[in-house]
């Protein structure tokens, strides 16, 4: 996998200081973003509200390398999402660290529901292990399986990535754990418990074609002497506010913009407005809604 992912002229590879992107332009999105989390890496004070969301370019790429806010916005009429790899909440050393997981070298075309749902619960599950002081160590790989085929939204042709998957890796002691999850990048009308996404290393591969082994060896020492990360923990993050508002999260987006007709639409608009106050996020997926069914 290294070899192939170092070696390819149409993958780049960016780095920044606490992430590394293999870059697809044939794709255009990441292979496989690997991210790294010391015990003492520093953190920021970063307001996402102030800061904003600030999705745009990379200008480490070519143009055509990258997907253009016109595809983007086509495929999210449809139901997708700028889906971040390395995840922007825990990536805070400083300002520009932060700012670049919005860069489009970090961004793939992700389903919204999978995205806001079982991806962001996977997310918040991992970003508990960074705290857990008994961890450490640890490294994120998160990969995408391309599609053999682009689909169309609109007049825009986008490859949707088939399957995310994450490999997580830490420390207990002196003895190292390795975690695997394969997850389908599409529609979740439920949001299933991450554990039952659980897999193995050699599933992946089957599915990605290539050696994640040689990758995660050549990050972390011999692969012999990784044992199954659910010896130390129960691959759960329990049932909080969190989780149940991450849940409600994706339930919306996916009564939004699966509405059947415009009166499906407004209903449910009016719903979420009356127990919602801050509505900015959903109001982008009503308004598109709302445009796909006018020229249904």
């Amino acid at each position: 996998m290294l070899d192939l992912l170092e070696s390819h002229d149409c993958v780049k590879i960016i780095k920044n200081d606490t992430y590394i992107i293999y870059y697809s332009c044939v794709y255009k999105f990441p292979l496989v973003v690997v991210e790294f989390f010391p015990k003492n890496l520093p953190r920021t004070k970063i307001d996402r509200k102030e800061i904003g969301e600030c999705f745009g370019p990379d200008n480490r790429l070519d143009n055509n390398c990258m997907l253009t806010f016109q595809e983007y916005a086509d495929y999210i009429m449809y139901g997708g999402s700028f889906g971040h790899n390395a995840v922007s909440t825990l990536h805070k050393s400083s300002e520009n660290e932060y700012r670049s997981t919005f860069n489009f070298s970090n961004i793939s075309p992700h389903e919204i529901t999978f995205s806001s749902g079982i991806l962001n619960i996977l997310k918040f599950w991992i970003t508990g292990l960074i705290y857990n002081s008994q961890y450490k160590n640890i490294i994120v790989i998160t990969g995408n399986i391309p599609n053999n085929s682009k689909k169309k939204f609109n007049t825009s042709f986008v490859n949707i990535p088939t399957f995310v998957y994450k490999i997580v890796l830490l420390t207990v002691g002196n003895t190292k754990y390795i975690g695997a999850f394969l997850i389908p990048n599409m529609h979740m009308e439920e949001v299933d418990p991450i554990s039952s996404y659980c897999t193995t290393v050699k599933h992946i591969q089957e599915k990605v074609g290539v050696d994640l082994k040689k990758l995660i060896e050549s990050y972390y020492g011999p692969w012999t002497k990784i044992k199954d990360l659910r010896e130390v923990d129960s691959i759960s993050p329990g049932v909080n506010k969190e989780i149940k508002r991450m849940v409600d999260t994706s339930n919306i987006y996916s009564k939004l913009i699966y509405a059947k007709d415009i009166d499906d639409l407004e209903k449910e608009w009016e719903k979420l407005v009356e127990h919602h106050r801050d509505n900015r996020n959903f109001k982008i997926y009503y308004d598109m809604a709302k445009l796909k069914l006018k020229f249904k």
